[in-house]
């Protein structure tokens, strides 16, 4: 990829800033604003009218569709749908099932994205039995590294299974889930089990990692977790730092922006032992493909710095 190229296409990046928050909003490119600022100029109209601007108007919204369809290996557009976020689309889902779920129903749901749990509200849950899919340690140095191990979800499937959620990567977490061995995993048990209705809707997410900082002695320590473009991480130990801190001693020390808190992540930090300032969460550092080598360098470099690190 040229880096430079791709660059020059985010008018943002020209102010010196390094985006180091791409998880809770990357930036856009010029092309895409304009676009937008073509559409809503020249074709914004309701959709359906079949004078000439309004079959333009439709069939741009269509190319969209078809894109996304494309984008998704989808086998037609019928099977894309647009929605102002993924936690919205999954709530409508789970309302529009509200009156088809039944008491002996059981969900299987991924201990992830609170938008991923839409299911087991309140409202829904005396209406069916629901089993999480929670997260375990994966580094006897860390409690708090953690991961999901692939066969759980299989072990969970029993008679009454009618839904399994998959995030297919967390907010906060660094195993990546395997989607289509964990469905077809899933497909099989259910077919074993003479089920034949295994839906398993997944939010895809930007690969991430949690990591774990143990400031103690002097001495640098992070679990064994693959690293990828999202790094949640923790300052524990003698010289133990809040979150909030972290990321404010960046925001004071200007040029970098990153995050802290549990980024809708809820339950899977709630239930880290021992527990965690959940409010407090994790910091994190979120890298895309515009952000540059030396980018990555200038914020460790801010790291080192910090005054408890």
């Amino acid at each position: 990829m040229d880096l430079q190229r791709a660059r020059a296409s985010f008018l943002s990046l020209r102010s010196g800033l390094v985006f180091a928050d791409n998880a809770g909003g990357s930036q856009t490119c010029q092309q895409v604003l304009d676009r937008i600022v073509d559409y809503l100029s020249n074709t914004k109209l309701q959709l359906g009218a079949d004078y000439s601007v309004g079959v333009q108007s439709s069939q741009r919204v269509t190319e969209g569709l078809e894109a996304a369809a494309l984008l998704f290996n989808a086998a037609s557009v019928d099977e894309v749908g647009f929605g102002p976020c993924s936690t919205i689309v999954l709530e409508n889902i789970a309302r529009a099932m509200d009156n088809d779920i039944q008491p002996v129903d059981k969900f299987i749901i991924t201990e992830e994205h609170e938008g991923n749990s839409d299911l087991s509200s309140p409202s829904r849950t005396p209406r069916a039995i629901v089993k999480y899919w929670r997260t375990v340690p994966n580094s006897k140095d860390s409690p708090y590294s953690l991961s999901y191990s692939t066969d759980d979800p299989v072990s969970l499937v029993s008679a009454g299974t009618r839904l399994v959620t998959v995030t297919a990567c967390s907010n906060v977490l660094g195993s990546i889930i395997p989607v289509e061995e964990v469905v077809r995993s899933l497909r099989r048990r259910a077919k074993e089990l003479s089920h034949t209705y295994c839906h398993s809707p997944e939010t895809i997410w930007t690969p991430c990692s949690m990591q774990s900082l143990r400031m103690s002695s002097g001495c640098y320590r992070s679990s064994p977790i693959k690293n990828n473009a999202i790094e949640g991480f923790i300052v524990i130990g003698q010289n133990a730092m809040k979150s909030k801190d972290v990321a404010g001693f960046f925001g004071r020390k200007g040029g970098n922006g990153i995050r802290y808190g549990h980024f809708y992540a809820y339950s899977v930090l709630a239930n880290i032992q021992p527990r965690l300032d959940v409010d407090d969460g994790v910091a994190r550092i979120s890298i895309v493909h515009y952000n540059t080598v030396e980018e990555v360098k200038e914020i460790l470099e801010v790291l080192k710095e910090a005054p408890d690190v």
